[in-house]
């Protein structure tokens, strides 16, 4: 599934069905992580998301979600290379994964509700590109030389769920904050490993 066909089955969706109604969301989500014995490494994590929910119940909804989450580890450490006279002295990481997302929304409360709790579940397609830059160091006079290697890609069928407590603003903005889990389809027991935390906003109509 790409966002080509994505948005095609949301135009055909809107062009033979009349639903109660429509909800739009996005968040987002960042951690940083420094380690080492100097605090020299660090691992930043961003993920952005947004879905499209459209309730054919009053509290049940066909969802379509999409997200972007980019890994950075960067390690600064010294590290000898055996039988050369060189050092990698810095080796970056990224790690970029494209979800998307389609499946069923449950509301445990109604639309006008100050506080309503969603779970979602559904089938999730990743994509997934890695990259890793290595910089090699000269141990006599400092000179450097820059490696980078092919992007590494792969795809997976997975599953995804959701739980979101939702905070009405106002009649038509909430405010969300979300714990979500991406498995590959089959591996349940991946689920409890791989949770995220995202805020964000919603917006219906």
């Amino acid at each position: 599934m790409n966002f080509k066909i994505l948005l095609g089955l949301i135009l055909f969706l809107f062009s033979t069905y009349t639903w109660s109604f429509v909800e739009l969301s996005g968040d987002f989500a960042y951690s940083k992580k420094v380690y080492g014995n100097q605090r020299e490494n660090k691992m930043v994590e961003r993920t952005y998301g947004g879905g499209m929910a459209f309730y054919f119940l009053s509290n049940t909804a066909l969802e379509f979600n999409y997200s972007q989450t980019e890994q950075i580890q960067t390690e600064n450490e010294v590290l000898p290379v055996t039988g050369y006279n060189y050092s990698i002295t810095s080796m970056q990481n990224r790690v970029t994964t494209n979800v998307y997302g389609i499946g069923l929304k449950q509301a445990f409360a109604g639309r006008n509700s100050f506080l309503t709790p969603s779970l979602s579940l559904g089938y999730a397609r990743q994509f997934i590109e890695d990259t890793t830059d290595v910089t090699f160091t000269e141990n006599t006079n400092g000179s450097q030389i820059f490696s980078s290697s092919d992007p590494t890609k792969a795809r997976y069928d997975s599953v995804f769920g959701t739980f979101t407590i939702k905070i009405k603003l106002t009649k038509l903005l909430s405010l969300n904050g979300s714990v979500n889990t991406l498995f590959r389809a089959f591996e349940w027991n991946d689920a409890k490993n791989n949770l995220k935390y995202r805020a964000g906003f919603s917006w219906m109509f």
